[in-house]
Parts: C-alpha cells; structure tokens; sequence
C-alpha cells in the first residue's frame, strides 16, 4: 500500500470558512486512498480512522459508509449563491500587487463558484443583463437585497427591484409627511413680562 496517498485527519469544523473547499480536498485523497485498499476492508470502520473525534460526531450513527459521506457531505457542502458569486466575478478588479496570472486565476476560481452551464443565447443574454442590473444600480440596500437570493431570474429580480424601489419611496414619503405635520411655527414676538 502506497502511504504516499495515505490523507490526513479530517479535522476541519463545518462552520469554518474554508470547510467546503478542505472538506473536497480531503474527501478526494480518501478515495484516492481507499481505492488502494482490499475491497473486503469496512470502508465505515477505516473512514472513523481518519476523522476527529468532533468530526465523527456527525457520523457516529451512520449504518454503512455511504450514509456516513452522505452525512459529511450534507454539513460541509454548502450551496452556492450563484448570484453573489456572478456579483463577485463582474466586480473584482485586479489588486495592484497582482500579477496578471494571479488577477487570471482569481477570475477562474470565481468562476467555478458562479455555476455557469450550457444555456441557449436568450438565456444567458438575460443572466447577463440580471447581472450588470445588480452591479449598476444605485442603491446599496437593494442590491444587498437582490444579492440574497441564490438563483434568480432577470423578471424576478427586476420586480423585486420595483418592489424595494416602490417601498424605499413610500418610507420617504411616510417620513416626510409625518416631519412636516409636527412642524410647530416659530415664535415672532417676545411674550409680555409681568413683574
């Protein structure tokens, strides 16, 4: 057996920030490792082996392997917000100590987690016109807004938009009318003095 493809402990927690790009990783090398191994082994009983023990805690009532990755996978994988990612890859901007490689591989990595696929022309003319939408608007608050949702059309996040837009003037014009009727006149002349 070669200890050349032998991982490390998965010892990295779901909540971290980098637990899906680690968690791949690892997951990768075990396979690699496993495939290596007799058939016959308890792959359940080797995958324990190489987990912490916060770890096993997510897999610690699993019957067999397969549920037991299919566990790991539910907590560490985590679905992408494909349109923050689009966000992120329309506006990252090459950093002044970056070479044009490094600039070129940030774009590609951004790129994988914009979940990108086969479209037909109207299609992707209308992601990208959704897109430069989010990226050129105005307000900070409703791109913020728009940016919550993981997949959206460009229809439903124009009338999202409408909607945020309508709702941020009428909060406006709610303030506005409620300031001017408190308004309380100034007084012109001195009250008179009794001594």
């Amino acid at each position: 057996m070669d200890r050349a493809l032998r991982p490390s402990r998965l010892d990295t927690l779901p909540n971290s920030p980098s637990a899906t790009k680690l968690f791949k990783h690892w997951l990768r090398t075990f396979e690699y490792y496993l495939n290596q191994l007799p058939q016959k082994l308890n792959k359940l009983k080797i995958l324990t082996n190489f987990v912490e023990p916060d770890v096993y805690e997510i897999i610690s009532e699993c019957p067999n392997y397969e549920a037991a990755i299919q566990a790991l996978q539910s907590v560490y994988i985590k679905p992408s917000n494909e349109v923050y990612a689009r966000h992120l890859l329309a506006t990252r901007k090459q950093q002044p100590v970056e070479s044009f490689d490094e600039y070129l591989h940030a774009l590609k990595v951004l790129a994988k987690e914009s979940n990108f696929k086969q479209v037909s022309a109207i299609e992707y003319r209308d992601e990208y016109i959704r897109d430069a939408f989010i990226t050129g608007i105005n307000s900070q608050v409703v791109r913020q807004r728009l940016l919550e949702n993981s997949t959206i059309s460009l229809d439903e996040i124009f009338s999202k938009a409408r909607t945020l837009e309508s709702a941020q003037k009428n909060a406006e014009n709610y303030l506005q009318y409620n300031t001017s009727d408190t308004t309380v006149a100034p007084i012109t002349k001195k009250p008179k003095q009794f001594n």
